[in-house]
């Protein structure tokens, strides 16, 4: 029996996790750990190991800095979404979104206690309820609705109330029926996107769905899969909900993706192992209520890659990893150890990242700092466009963006490769690049239209005609500027041509 607790405690399943996530890169996929990687299993374990040194009284302040740091996050967030202080501390709805939500729970758990005030208490989570509605985000409310049973459901509240009352399960499935299709109705169009960024990124899981492609291999291979799923169904109206997106919009997914099934199952595992262990106290409640809201959350968005909720996932695992399923607590002094260490790690890989920022920003960047860029996104997308922007014409810059596409191959990418292609008077490569732009983004105006201007300017007249009609006849999301030049640029070259459109 002890044998069989020891298997469910979730320090055992976090710890096979992460070795599996840098052990599986270098022994099955022959792939390198980078700095960047060791840095996010540092602060992994070190936000694991220091919620479990904390006691029930540290704990509860705890509780209340995640609340004053979702309002902030929150407040800072709408802000923003009203045009307002925008460099304030940059965001998303779905971001802010979530935090006020989490904020929201903690507040109405407060409500519970016999302790503070009520009245501001209550004022408080109407604040964030508001601030979350007005988020607009399907995903916090979803994760926030589902925290809230969870919540009531652990203290016998919704049971007594739903006890003797069996009428009303079939006004609750209608209910939430009728909720899913106004979720869905609200904005359709980031479903359907959802939707085929989930079809087109299949193939990634059949390649490798035992052990994953490894670490970024989302962000490093799904516009190829989406190119070839467009190559596949030429004429989908579902092109009209591409981008260049870099998140898998599913936690699951993106693990099965990028680890494998093993991968996915040891996370599985420590999430059901938190979220099934005996203890019931109101602070398991709380904290096992804010970890299936992140869970809920985390099936419509990308929390494992927003900092402040990658860390608040491991601060959720440490706090529900004590009591009954931890039979054998290990000694103050290791879970102190492995803090150090991860410290040691994490002030590493910080002061490698802000050495390559500065370098980067003052241009004195060494030999050695090309190939470490490439494992921080922020910093090569940068690199990249200031090397696109400055020197287009260098050769070291079209090796660059050459380099650059088995990392972010984005429309806009194989745009500046193609221009760097014509600036070299390599033609055919450039058409090449701004076909895999195009492919990547069939209804986006400006791959086409590179590549009617590379054909008007090698006076290939039928190539560019046809990509000329092609432009004209694509749907107009969002009228601007460049949408009007491009379309009276191709209207006047059909024009002086003169040849008439076919029907």
């Amino acid at each position: 029996m002890l044998r069989l607790q020891c298997l469910l405690r979730p320090t055992v399943w976090l710890y096979a996790w992460l070795s599996w996530q840098l052990l599986g890169n270098v022994l099955v996929r022959q792939q390198s750990v980078t700095l960047r990687m060791l840095t996010a299993v540092a602060v992994a374990c070190l936000a694991f190991e220091t919620v479990r040194l904390l006691n029930d009284k540290l704990r509860r302040h705890l509780c209340h800095v995640l609340a004053g740091y979702a309002t902030v996050v929150a407040c800072a967030g709408w802000l923003q979404a009203e045009g307002r202080w925008e460099d304030l501390l940059p965001s998303n709805p779905g971001v802010w979104g979530a935090w006020a939500g989490i904020g929201f729970l903690v507040v109405v758990t407060q409500l519970n206690r016999q302790q503070g005030s009520k009245m501001l208490e209550g004022l408080w989570g109407l604040s964030l309820l508001a601030l979350l509605i007005a988020s607009h985000s399907r995903a916090s409310w979803l994760g926030t609705l589902a925290g809230l049973l969870a919540w009531l459901v652990g203290g016998g509240q919704l049971v007594r109330f739903v006890k003797g009352r069996r009428w009303l399960v079939l006004p609750v499935l209608l209910g939430g029926i009728l909720c899913g299709i106004g979720l869905y109705q609200f904005k359709p169009d980031s479903a359907k996107g959802r939707w085929l960024i989930w079809k087109a990124a299949m193939p990634l899981v059949q390649e490798h769905p035992l052990t994953g492609l490894g670490a970024d291999a989302f962000r490093r291979q799904y516009l190829y899969a989406q190119a070839d799923y467009f190559r596949q169904h030429p004429g989908t109206p579902e092109a009209l909900y591409a981008d260049n997106v870099v998140y898998a919009y599913n936690e699951p997914f993106k693990v099965l993706i990028e680890q494998g099934l093993i991968g996915l199952l040891l996370s599985v595992g420590l999430f059901l192992s938190c979220l099934l262990r005996r203890r019931q106290t109101s602070a398991d409640r709380l904290w096992r209520s804010l970890l299936l809201l992140w869970g809920v959350y985390g099936l419509f968005a990308y929390p494992s890659n927003v900092a402040s909720l990658y860390v608040l996932f491991f601060l959720l695992v440490g706090a529900l990893s004590d009591g009954v399923t931890d039979p054998v607590a290990r000694q103050r002094y290791v879970r102190m150890a492995v803090c150090l260490a991860a410290v040691a790690v994490i002030g590493w890989g910080t002061v490698r990242y802000l050495g390559l920022r500065q370098r980067l920003q003052t241009e004195t960047l060494e030999k050695d700092d090309h190939d470490a860029l490439k494992t921080y996104p922020d910093l090569y997308e940068e690199y990249i466009l200031r090397c696109h922007e400055h020197a287009p014409e260098s050769p070291r810059t079209l090796n660059v963006l050459e380099e650059a596409t088995g990392y972010f191959p984005g429309s806009v990418l194989f745009c500046y490769l193609g221009d760097c292609y014509r600036v070299h008077g390599r033609y055919e490569q450039a058409e090449a690049a701004y076909r895999q732009a195009r492919m990547i983004l069939p209804c986006r105006f400006l791959p086409r239209y590179k590549l009617f201007d590379l054909y008007r300017q090698e006076g290939l007249e039928q190539q560019a005609a046809a990509e000329g009609r092609a432009i004209l006849q694509l749907p107009v999301k969002v009228e601007n500027t460049l949408v009007f030049r491009i379309r009276g640029e191709v209207k006047r070259y059909l024009n002086s041509i003169q040849q008439p459109q076919q029907p």
